[in-house]
Order: structure tokens, then sequence, then C-alpha cells
């Protein structure tokens, strides 16, 4: 994984929202015409509803701690509906989340290894696997300034016995590790100044 610290917030985040997207260019700034042409009915949509539940299980299961919450998108936009770009950000902004994980997965592909079996032998043969492959470009956004404070480019790839969860449960490890070192999420309860204490999530 390749990692961009863009800037630093005032304190590091206590509530998150993971926001899945798939195919889209990279992200600047998350303002109207970028939510409307690559966001969406693009984060809500029936098709990749599979995809997008593996993600944000992985990210909560990842990312969640005593001190960060991490809210899952389909808990507040339902499958299928259009919402516009500012009843988006409020019901963002409603969850209690002060940022935006957005995981954009720009490709997914397999690869064929060939294990042959019974070598020198006489009756030996080969057995096809696919191993799976991903490429992804994850942004923490702030809500304030809709900008990425955090960026990263991860090319995710598994064994033959490896599916699409295990690819994002590896990517989610990956991202939650960076943001607690480089301290744009808090790693635990007594890193919290007391005014964020009321708001801190129970897992």
């Amino acid at each position: 994984m390749s990692a961009v610290n863009k800037s630093k917030p005032a304190h590091p985040y206590i509530n998150l929202m993971v926001v899945f997207v798939k195919d889209a260019p990279e992200i600047t700034r998350l303002d109207e015409t970028t939510y409307n042409n690559y966001v969406k009915m693009k984060f809500n949509n029936l098709a990749d509803i599979q995809l997008r539940k593996q993600v944000e299980k992985t990210f909560a299961n990842n990312i969640t701690t005593e001190a960060t919450m991490i809210n899952r998108s389909s808990d507040y936009f339902t499958v299928g509906d259009e919402f516009d770009y500012a009843t988006f950000l409020r019901k963002v902004k409603e969850s209690g989340a002060e940022g935006i994980i957005v995981v954009n997965n720009t490709s997914r592909s397999s690869s064929t290894n060939y294990t042959t079996y019974g070598a020198n032998t006489d009756v030996s043969y080969s057995v096809a696997e696919q191993a799976p492959s991903a490429v992804f470009l994850c942004y923490l956004l702030d809500l304030e300034s809709k900008v990425p404070v955090w960026m990263s480019q991860a090319d995710v790839s598994g064994n033959v016995y490896a599916d699409y969860n295990t690819l994002t449960n590896s990517l989610a490890r990956n991202v939650s590790g960076k943001l607690k070192k480089e301290g744009y999420i808090y790693v635990e309860i007594k890193d919290v100044p007391i005014v964020y204490t009321n708001a801190t999530p129970v897992n």
C-alpha cells in the first residue's frame, strides 16, 4: 500500500462513515459535481450490494475501537433510492460522522495458477486454480472541508483459497494500521479528550 498524508485534522476522528464505489476516477474534492457524477446512485446501487456489504463489514470490524466508530452507509441509505447532495451530507452528519472513508474499487481480476499432481509418475495431471486480485483507491475525506486529508492506493492479491472478502479484509487491516499510526483516528479511549467522551461509541 502507498499512502499519502495530505493534512492533519485538528484532532483525530472519533466517528467515520464508510462509502463504497466502483470504477470512479480519482477524487480531489467531494463537491456536488463529484457526488452527482461518481457517487450518487453508485454507492447504494443494487448491482454492487454484496461487494458493499463485504467492504463495510471488514472496515467496521478492523477500524472500530473503543475510541473510534465506523458507520456503514447501508445503515443510513436505502439500496436503490436516490439521494441528492444536500440530503447525502445531512444524513452523514446526522450519523455523527466527522469524515468519510471512500473505498473505490478500480479494478478486479484473477490469475490462473496450474498445479501438477503426480509428477514423475505414470499418471499426472494439472489443475487450474484462480487467484483473485483487486486495486483500491481509499480516501479519508473531512466532512467540513470535503477534501481528502489522507489517501492510499493498494494492489491486493490472494492465493487460490482467497475470495473478495479476504481481499477487502487485508485492505481494511492496512488502512486501519496506517490511520492509527499517522494519528487520524484514536486508538484507545484514554487518548480521547474529555470533551469528546460523551460521544464515544461503545463496541
